[in-house]
């Protein structure tokens, strides 16, 4: 057994409490896996196993790895199965009994009461908490919200606070310091932090942190520090200066602003006699030039210099007490909203993801009834394992710290072994904002080692050194970048060691595309959100785009598979690169936009802003023409989507001559011009007081073939837009009364995320941040976006201790907190490291590194870090796309490219020609035809001259009346037709429609006809058949009725013929085609049944039944055409 597999094994040990360090690409989800798998080999009751996941896509490969390895396991021979049981235990000989109980162990898994505990921290609470819920002090019903549901009640809050008189003094004092635009952002980190807002801070607290003077405002501070003869001692030395050159001339310009006793006044100042930069030291003996210091200002230097320094000490004294005051404002105001904000949620029994964590933490903490719990999750949880440890903040931490806390004190419910497995990498803790800490992976290890190593348990701390991933030079480079970066989670001991070793690997370094030339001012009707055509941006993902594309064009292959010592390799696909970008901003949208014109495929964007989407931007604009359709906006949004692709000149040439018209009263004007267009929209407005938003949104895609056309003209990544858009649909019904306006306004007041998924399971180009791509991989990742990104900062407060302080700017901020600032700009570039690293990891062969733009500050530049590594690990000279770069390559590539080239060709097995052969008729199959599409007349010759639109909606009436008549009183029928006549497809003259109900009227008048309208006949019967003898072709259409009588089917259909056939032989070609189909496909319902057919024609109120002989003869022709 090699090294890796061993110290795989090793940390899978089911009997020992284990905390594993695994670098990226070591198997950790393996180790996850077999420890489970042990734990369930050890008789384990798979019910008393607890795995915590950081997201529920690991969870779910986690728990589909495990049930494909006990399913194997279930199906495999003796054999099979001790091999299989001895690569992950320490045993090399199991017995029968061994085997059958391995055997056993996907129906256990499988049958577990609750299943497998594979989940996120986030879910097993939400299931503890229902477990608990008068415990825990929660509904038992409770709804967890999403953050959209969240801001949506900070909203409400918001609202309510304004609206109080008292509480919109807290609201005015707050909007004072912060600005409109950012208010939503203060709302989301008070609520992330809400635990420190649930009581008031005391000022004194505050006032002590910061060192600011109590009870005393900023003019009380100042009069107390300076007075008239410091403002003539200003006074005087303007003349000084202003004769001292031109330097100090400047200075005294300033100095002469200074009119009067006054803070503002005096604030002129700071910006002549101190540093401009934090902590704003007073420029002593640095006024003027040395002889301006050694002439007129000696006199008065002593002077200057205290006078200097009272000004250093009344600005340091000011910025703590508007930070006391801030501060102040912040806690009265947080505390206020936090209180409303958990009422609401109260009120309506709702719990955020937060909530979860702290109330689960609160539930386990109170001594009251925290040893019930306890004692019930003894009884239930005896292994817990952790994954992705690095992520768990400080307040999961805490959560599960209790849930072990029986496991530490050695003593529980049940006398057995009781494990704890964590596994995890700070060097890929890169989630802060979600309120992860690294350092705690190190304090809660030590913690669990101590209590432990008390208790006599067994404890291992290891790592997963070797990567299974990448190839030796990625390593290499990655430990030559990070070998100075201990700080961030990168110790000596952390070095890589690749598993496959003679893995061939390449790290390109392209050149720095510099900042272009502003371009000249274009035409003023170009769109302003499209980089110019001299960008360095748009030139970087140009030549991104073309290196792909003659990556895949060019013999260029790859190392695959190791076959007999030699790496045989294969051609590039679209699906082996991987783009990684630090945010979505103009770069990410410049590569994708390359990309598409260079027809690569590509996925297009990990994440969209779903009222971005083009298709839901359309479809929107279609509900709201549907509920005002005097919107002459909204349609003319729609006539220009991809719903009826109209161009400018069209929708030009109906607007300008409207003649002051709404542009749908225009069309309805012309509609013979406007036909096509007019059915539908017609069709859709007719539904509209019926359908809920949903089913007008599925019929517009479905019906009138929307989705097609938008996915036809948009590109597939616009069906992820549009399924949201529905998914969004259903869940407004969940929460409101549906509405076509409040359905409009509910989405376009959410500022809703679409999140895709981005695997490699589609052979296109994927495109994401580096956030995104945690846990993914790629034989080719391309880092584009490496220039200057520096620390960024953000957030109204910090946190200190058990309260918070305002953040302020750079010039206001007291010492005490310039520390957490500068505390948290060092974190900040800790984690942009350990983002590189997660970049950088994800490559198995080939890592390209390119850059564009301007490099201020090579230490805050990931481009000038690898370049560092690359000079380190040996880089040569490389001629790239961009220019003239480094390369650090290992293996013979060269060779491997040609040899293998040919190796393929000699060995690949000819395809046969008929297996890429599609059947001609396979596409025709594959679509629906209607009876009614089929060839031959329909009718006959008539005297009655009505246009074919006119004799299509009269058949339609007359089919409704019939439908729908039988079931009602006859008094009713009346108002039912004219309910009916709105839901035509096109408007009925109100003789025709007479027409249709005199007709209707007589056909159920008719005695000899009342059996096909009885009560127990089927009306309307859609089905669907195929029928061999037509070239397997596949129908869909509706039978008027269906009557069942003994043994006998009578297949019946309306026809609003004018002209009627006297005999059988008479009927239309076309009508006995309908009828072949009719008779076939209810053939398939009731093999065992006679089937005869017939045709009502409602203009006689006469029913004609169709001879066998007749039918038969109509299908041999109809299947010979």
């Amino acid at each position: 057994m090699n090294e890796a597999s061993r110290a795989q094994l090793n940390a899978a040990r089911p009997e020992t409490s284990t905390w594993l360090s695994a670098n990226a690409g070591s198997g950790k989800t393996r180790v996850l896996t077999d420890r489970v798998a042990r734990l369930l080999l050890e008789d384990v009751a798979p019910e008393h196993i607890l795995c915590l996941t950081y997201t529920k896509s690991a969870a779910a490969e986690m728990q589909n790895r495990l049930f494909k390895r006990l399913g194997e396991w279930a199906m495999l021979n003796n054999h099979d199965l001790r091999h299989a049981l001895s690569e992950i235990t320490d045993q090399t000989t199991h017995s029968e009994s061994d085997l059958a109980h391995a055997r056993t162990l996907f129906a256990r898994a499988i049958e577990a009461p609750g299943g497998l505990k594979i989940q996120t921290i986030h879910s097993f609470c939400s299931s503890l908490l229902r477990r608990f819920p008068l415990e825990a002090g929660v509904a038992p019903d409770f709804t967890e919200i999403d953050e959209l549901t969240r801001e949506e009640i900070a909203k409400l809050v918001l609202d309510k606070i304004c609206e109080n008189q008292t509480d919109r003094v807290l609201f005015n004092d707050m909007n004072r310091l912060v600005s409109e635009a950012s208010f939503d952002t203060l709302l989301t980190e008070i609520i992330a932090k809400k635990s420190h807002f649930s009581s008031g801070a005391a000022s004194t607290q505050i006032a002590s942190f910061v060192g600011a003077p109590q009870d005393t405002s900023v003019e009380q501070l100042f009069l107390s520090s300076f007075n008239n003869a410091d403002l003539e001692f200003v006074k005087k030395l303007v003349p000084i200066l202003q004769r001292n050159g031109a330097s100090a001339a400047k200075l005294s310009e300033k100095l002469l602003l200074c009119t009067e006793l006054s803070v503002e006044k005096f604030a002129i100042l700071e910006t002549v006699f101190l540093k401009s930069a934090p902590p704003f030291e007073p420029k002593i003996d640095k006024i003027g030039t040395k002889a301006l210091r050694e002439g007129e200002l000696a006199p008065c230097s002593n002077e200057l210099n205290s006078f200097m320094q009272r000004i250093h000490d009344f600005k340091h004294a000011k910025n703590a007490i508007k930070s006391l005051n801030a501060s102040i404002t912040l806690s009265k105001f947080g505390c206020r909203f936090v209180e409303l904000y958990e009422e609401e949620k109260q009120r309506r029994g709702w719990l955020d993801f937060e909530d979860l964590i702290l109330k689960t933490k609160d539930l386990l903490s109170i001594s009251a009834v925290a040893q019930w719990v306890l004692f019930r999750l003894d009884g239930g949880i005896d292994h817990i394992l952790v994954d992705e440890a690095q992520d768990t903040s400080p307040t999961q931490w805490a959560v599960i710290e209790k849930l072990a806390e029986e496991f530490t004190s050695g003593s529980g419910a049940r006398d057995i072994n009781r494990t704890i497995f964590v596994v995890g990498d700070k060097k890929q803790s890169i989630y802060s904002f979600q309120g992860a800490d690294p350092r705690e992976f190190d304090r809660m290890r030590e913690e669990f080692a101590t209590k432990l190593n008390a208790s006599q348990q067994a404890f291992q701390s290891t790592a997963l050194e070797y990567s299974f991933r990448s190839s030796p030079v990625i390593l290499r480079c990655v430990d030559h970048i990070f070998a100075q970066a201990s700080k961030a989670g990168f110790t000596e001991q952390a070095t890589h060691k690749a598993f496959h070793t003679t893995l061939p690997g390449r790290v390109d370094l392209w050149p720095v595309i510099p900042p272009s030339a502003p371009e000249d001012e274009g035409n003023w009707e170009d769109p302003v959100d499209i980089m110019g055509r001299s960008s360095e941006t748009g030139h970087l993902a140009q030549s991104i785009a073309h290196e792909i594309s003659e990556l895949l064009n060019s013999e260029t292959v790859l190392p695959d598979q190791l076959i007999d010592g030699e790496w045989a390799g294969r051609k590039i696909e679209p699906r082996d690169f991987l783009i990684l970008v630090q945010n979505r901003k103009d770069l990410f949208h410049e590569v994708i936009r390359a990309c598409k014109n260079l027809n690569i495929p590509i996925a297009g964007a990990d994440r969209l802003r779903l009222l971005s989407e083009l298709a839901v931007k359309d479809l929107l604009a279609i509900l709201e023409f549907l509920a005002l359709p005097e919107d002459s906006l909204a349609l003319a949004t729609i006539l220009k989507s991809p719903l009826f692709g109209w161009d400018e000149q069209r929708l030009f040439t109906l607007a300008h001559d409207r003649g002051g018209k709404h542009l749908f009263e225009a069309m309805r004007a012309n509609r013979a011009e406007y036909r096509n267009e007019l059915s539908i929209l017609e069709d859709l407005r007719n539904k509209t007081d019926l359908l809920r938003p949903f089913d007008i949104l599925e019929r517009i895609l479905t019906k009138h073939k929307g989705r097609e056309r938008f996915l036809s003209r948009l590109g597939p990544e616009a069906k992820d837009g549009i399924d949201s858009l529905l998914s969004i649909a259903l869940e407004y019904e969940t929460v409101e009364v549906p509405s076509l306006v409040g359905f409009t306004a509910w989405v376009r007041d959410k500022d809703i995320e679409i999140k895709r998924q981005m695997d490699n399971a589609q052979n296109q180009v994927r495109v994401m941040t580096v956030h995104g791509s945690k846990g993914l991989e790629a034989p080719i990742v391309i880092l584009p976006d490496t220039v200057d990104r520096r620390a960024d900062v953000r957030g109204h407060f910090f946190d200190a201790d058990d309260f918070v302080v305002w953040s302020g700017t750079k010039n206001d901020r007291p010492a005490a907190t310039a520390k957490l600032y500068d505390l948290r700009v060092e974190k900040e570039k800790e984690e942009r490291n350990r983002l590189l690293y997660v970049a950088m990891t994800r490559a198995e062969k080939w890592l390209i590194v390119a850059g564009a733009g301007k490099v201020q500050d090579a230490s805050e530049c990931w481009h000038s870090q690898i370049t560092e590594g690359i000079e380190a690990a040996g880089g040569v000279h490389l001629t790239t796309p961009v220019g003239e770069g480094r390369r650090v390559e290992y293996g013979d590539w060269p060779v491997l490219k040609k040899a293998n080239v040919e190796k393929n060709a000699k060995n690949q097995t000819e395809v046969p020609i008929w297996t890429q052969n599609v059947s001609a008729n396979q596409e025709e199959r594959s679509v629906l035809i209607s009876p009614s599409e089929l060839p031959g007349s329909k009718a006959l010759p008539s005297d009655v001259n009505w246009d074919s639109e006119t004799a299509k909606n009269y058949g339609s009436y007359v089919h409704l009346l019939l439908e729908n008549w039988p079931v009602h009183p006859t008094e009713n029928w009346p108002r039912i037709a004219n309910n009916l006549r709105v839901k035509l497809e096109q408007p009925i003259d109100d003789d025709i429609a007479l027409h249709a109900f005199d007709s209707a009227k007589k056909v159920l008048g008719a005695p000899d006809l009342s059996w096909i309208f009885e009560k127990d006949a089927f009306a309307e019967v859609p089905f669907v058949t195929v029928l061999p003898e037509y070239s397997e072709r596949c129908f869909y259409g509706i039978i008027d009725r269906l009557i069942m009588q003994d043994e006998t089917v009578f297949v019946v259909d309306f026809k609003t013929n004018r002209a009627i056939p006297e005999t059988t032989n008479q009927i239309p070609v076309g009508i006995l085609n309908q009828m072949v189909i009719y008779e076939h496909a209810i053939k398939q319902l009731y093999p065992n049944y006679a089937i005869k057919t017939g045709i009502l024609w409602t203009a006689e109120a006469k029913f004609m039944e169709i001879p066998q002989r007749i039918l038969s003869d109509a299908k041999t022709n109809l299947c010979k055409s």
